[in-house]
């Protein structure tokens, strides 16, 4: 997965918590999905046993599709 801007903390840390992941992942399968975000760019970094068949994006839903909000209804803005 390539990243856009890649940085030496964010792989260290996505290292660390990947591993975690996975090892929740495997202990409730086939119950449990595990997704790791990135809170700041509001992106996916990984997912661990994964049941809803996404795939780790590069760009947040909110720009690639800006008529939804997180709920999925439109949000009316002032003008």
């Amino acid at each position: 997965m390539r990243r856009p801007n890649p940085s030496p903390v964010k792989d260290l840390l996505l290292n660390r918590y990947a591993h975690i992941a996975d090892g929740v992942a495997a202990l409730f399968h086939p119950y449990v999905e595990v997704v790791i975000h990135d809170l700041r760019d509001q992106t996916v970094l990984h997912i661990a046993n994964n049941l809803s068949r996404r795939e780790p994006a590069t760009t947040p839903r909110w720009k690639r599709y800006p008529e939804r909000s997180a709920t999925g209804w439109s949000v009316p803005t002032k003008n």
